[in-house]
């Protein structure tokens, strides 16, 4: 038991790093532009919703104890998806940097792992 008390995700603060600012969005709906030392205090007392945490933690200058990630959430529930796109990310840059493949070839990576993907029944 950490002692962290996630809250109901309709009720819980948003937090962005945009550009050089740091936008807080709290429960309420207000949006406020703070300075690193104001977003540290937040963070270290709620669990906001953010985009890829250690991207965050970068732009903000500091750790987050507690989030709810969406980029976390997505790549929990669509794995695979996000594996293939990486997978193809990878082996186009190979084959760029090798000139072992054409463009047209490199764009073929993709859609058939796809669709046999989508076809695999849930349960």
């Amino acid at each position: 038991a950490l002692g962290i008390v996630v809250p109901e995700l309709h009720s819980a603060p948003a937090f962005y790093p945009a550009g050089t600012r740091l936008i807080w969005i709290s429960r309420a709906g207000e949006i406020d532009s703070i300075d690193r030392g104001e977003a540290a205090l937040r963070l270290r007392v709620s669990v906001p919703v953010i985009c890829h945490r250690r991207w965050t933690e970068a732009r903000a200058g500091t750790e987050i104890e507690a989030c709810l990630d969406v980029m976390e959430l997505f790549a929990f529930v669509r794995p695979a998806r996000a594996s293939l796109h990486r997978r193809w990310q990878m082996t186009g840059t190979e084959a760029r940097s090798r000139n072992a493949a054409s463009p047209q070839s490199m764009l073929s990576i993709s859609p058939a792992p796809e669709i046999q993907i989508s076809r695999v029944p849930a349960g």
